[in-house]
């Protein structure tokens, strides 16, 4: 599950940080990337478990096609 929300990186381009759980005690960091393209879609580069969280803010970067 995502522990913060969409992150700022530069002009169209945000992080959104979680953590993997491996074991008891185990968890690995991971980041999906969200790009904002020329045509104004975006594409999520490896998203991270938990969509109902962080797809709302997504969804509000441009309309959903």
């Amino acid at each position: 599950m995502p522990s913060s929300v969409l992150q700022p990186l530069a002009e169209h381009v945000w992080s959104l940080e979680a953590s993997l759980k491996m074991a008891p005690g185990v968890a690995l960091p991971i980041r999906a990337t969200v790009l904002r393209d020329s045509d104004g879609s975006v594409t999520v580069i490896s998203p991270v478990d938990g969509v109902e969280t962080w797809a709302p803010e997504v969804e509000a970067l441009v309309p959903v096609r």
